[in-house]
Parts: structure tokens; C-alpha cells; sequence
């Protein structure tokens, strides 16, 4: 809470979250076929590690004003922001 009693009835309210967060990591081996094999390559050529790697962040910021009308009812408005942040790492052999 900012501030209560804001306008009267009135309180000014913020909050930051986490929404998402995560990361990945997928490799793979890639093999070729007896036909796509060219006539003079190396054998050290014929399969190759694959490795994709990432990471994300998704944060939420809020600030809200709500109004009170008597004991039992109150009006409020949130307003959103939102931060992604995605770096990540391209294919590597």
C-alpha cells in the first residue's frame, strides 16, 4: 500500500511479480545418411552435436486505486506493465 485514505475513501496500491521464469536446454545429434554422405569427407564429419540453450524472465509491475462506497462495496482500477526479457544461445556444433 502507498497510501490509504487517498480521495476520501481512496487507497493506492502497488505490487511486482514474477509471473514466468523458466529455462531450456535441448541438444540432439544429427546423423546423415549413407546418400547424403559426400565421397571425400572425413569420418569426423559425419554426425554433429547440436545444442540449443535459453533462458526467460517475465516480470508483472501493478498499480492500483481502489474507492470505497460504504462497508460493503468498492471500484477499483489496476494498471499493468509487463518485462520479458529472452536471451539465448544459438545452435552450436
Amino acid at each position: 500500500t502507498i497510501k490509504k485514505d487517498l480521495f476520501g475513501n481512496g487507497v493506492l496500491a502497488y505490487s511486482v511479480l514474477t509471473r514466468a521464469q523458466g529455462s531450456s536446454d535441448l541438444q540432439g545429434l544429427l546423423l546423415l545418411s549413407r546418400d547424403e554422405i559426400p565421397p571425400n569427407i572425413g569420418l569426423d564429419e559425419l554426425a554433429s552435436l547440436v545444442r540449443l540453450e535459453g533462458r526467460f524472465d517475465d516480470f508483472w509491475a501493478e498499480l492500483t486505486y481502489s474507492h470505497g462506497f460504504g462497508s460493503q462495496f468498492a471500484l477499483g482500477v489496476t494498471w499493468y506493465g509487463a518485462l520479458r526479457s529472452q536471451p539465448r544461445s544459438g545452435p552450436t556444433s
